[in-house]
């Protein structure tokens, strides 16, 4: 079996040699817009293995990875696939970032790892919030957002702050980095569109024990931490510098800090959702 995810005309073929690999590809891809087909490929992976002893090989790189897990197997493969895609993209802006979506507006969340971006995106796609993605954003020059939507990849240290989260029939893939998280297990969905309104920049921090504090903040700060996060710095003119900066001026921003998931109260989604609508109004 081969798919093909195909973003910014770079496309990424992902082979699946046995029909072990094939399932948990299938797991892993599930929700990526892939193809049948390609005109042409800009790299390639190739899956195999099953049980405890998968294998993930990058043609391009020339490198294997031997894994024996089914989350770490995710992990890797949907980790390769983004690193490869934001090494070819030229003409979108790649976020190491987190992004849901109300009503075709997003929140974008870009953060660094371990700010608690995609246990806050679990507790949101919980309460509401269309999946975008819980790893990277892309933003074209239209600031029109999509995303590479994986499966939500939690964190093994922090699994207790959302296993509340799950349904009971939850479906998940343990690693030994992070356990891999179906949308459908928190009852939550995808959005199926590829091209959604930028609606807020929301800052995320975890700190332990924190009270709930969400503030707006500075276009300056919220520029700076933006570029921090840019990924495919190196393939965009001027580094990408003036055209994040301009996201950041015509962006209502904020910051969010919380102690955790089981912190977080329910108005906080419903306050989200109305930013966003305030956000709608402002560019009408």
């Amino acid at each position: 079996m081969v798919r093909f995810i195909e973003r910014a005309n770079k496309t990424i073929a992902v082979h699946a040699t046995t029909t072990s690999a094939q399932f948990l590809v299938d797991v892993a891809m599930k929700n990526l817009r892939t193809q049948a087909n390609a005109h042409k490929v800009d790299g390639a992976l190739f899956v195999s293995g099953s049980h405890d002893q998968w294998e993930l090989y990058d043609h391009d790189a020339d490198r294997t990875w031997k894994i024996k897990t089914a989350g770490g197997l995710i992990y890797q493969l949907t980790d390769r696939l983004m690193s490869r895609l934001a090494g070819l993209i030229e003409t979108q802006h790649c976020l190491h970032a987190a992004a849901v979506s109300f009503k075709g507006r997003a929140i974008v969340m870009p953060a660094v790892s371990g700010s608690g971006k995609s246990s806050l995106t679990t507790w949101l796609v919980a309460h509401g919030f269309d999946y975008i993605t819980d790893e990277m954003v892309l933003i074209d020059k239209q600031q029109q957002v999509d995303g590479i939507s994986r499966p939500i990849h939690i964190k093994t240290r922090g699994w207790g702050a959302i296993e509340s989260l799950l349904e009971a029939d939850a479906d998940v893939f343990d690693g030994v980095q992070c356990n891999v998280v179906p949308i459908k297990s928190i009852g939550g969905q995808v959005s199926p569109s590829a091209r959604h309104d930028h609606g807020i920049l929301l800052f995320p921090h975890f700190k332990q024990g924190e009270p709930l504090q969400l503030a707006p903040i500075s276009s300056t700060d919220a520029g700076l931490t933006l570029i921090k996060n840019h990924i495919n710095a190196r393939n965009m003119e001027d580094h990408g510098f003036p055209a994040l900066m301009r996201l950041a001026r015509t962006s209502q921003s904020y910051a969010l800090t919380f102690g955790g998931c089981e912190m977080l109260p329910k108005q906080l989604a419903e306050r989200l959702k109305g930013l966003l609508t305030v956000s709608a109004d402002a560019v009408r």
